[in-house]
């Protein structure tokens, strides 16, 4: 698996931009967990061959599957969250799909409870959760939760993570004053990426322009020509 940046919601551009779960042919169990106790067994097997859990099939990707499945085992909220977030690429496709995966994962990063073991964890789902509310068209939701997390008391502390956060909070103010909520937007996918985008120069927001003129972009495009 090799993976060359992402796109703002987390998913890679890569080989393999979702790693698939093992899905039992049967009854549609998604192997979310390498081992299973005995009592996540014996509560998981009426929950799987229950008629709301097979309805899911029909309509669900594996991932929002397994979040279903980890909410009700009472599964670590945190990990659940990401687990969404995963949906939500899985879900782009169809677009209503991925909106409503959008929604939940911004409701479930909304209940999270903040504690000084998960603050980084805390940080980044946050930061991923404003990112949605952009993509769904939320602007001001998304700004007022940008302006939450860009405090110093919950910020990385460590020097490339905090220029990391600090890039890609700058970028979304950017765009949400642009009112763009494109999924790619090319201040904030890799410059070789943004780079057809740019071309194109189509439907792009004074944010994307800016971007497409910077010195990353047009470093990209110089190695391209080669």
């Amino acid at each position: 698996m090799t993976t060359w940046g992402q796109r703002p919601d987390g998913m890679p551009y890569g080989t393999t931009t979702i790693v698939p779960l093992t899905e039992c042919p049967g009854n549609g169990f998604v192997f979310f967990e390498e081992k299973f106790e005995k009592a996540d067994v014996e509560r998981l097997t009426p929950l799987v061959t229950g008629a709301e859990y097979q309805s899911l099939r029909l309509t669900d990707t594996p991932y929002f599957r397994a979040w279903w499945l980890m909410n009700r085992l009472g599964r670590d909220p945190y990990d659940t969250a990401q687990t969404l977030l995963v949906a939500s690429w899985e879900g782009g496709p169809d677009l209503s799909r991925k909106a409503r995966y959008q929604r939940s994962f911004v409701a479930s990063v909304d209940a999270l409870p903040m504690s000084a073991a998960k603050k980084s964890d805390w940080f980044w789902l946050s930061l991923r959760s404003a990112n949605l509310f952009r993509e769904l068209g939320d602007f001001d939701k998304s700004t007022a939760l940008l302006v939450k997390i860009d405090q110093p008391d919950t910020l990385p502390t460590d020097k490339d993570s905090l220029e990391d956060a600090r890039y890609m909070i700058d970028a979304l103010k950017l765009l949400n004053a642009d009112r763009n909520a494109k999924s790619e937007p090319t201040n904030l996918i890799p410059p070789m990426v943004a780079l057809d985008y740019c071309a194109a120069s189509t439907g792009l927001t004074p944010a994307e322009v800016s971007a497409c003129k910077g010195p990353a972009i047009e470093k990209a495009r110089r190695d391209r020509a080669r």
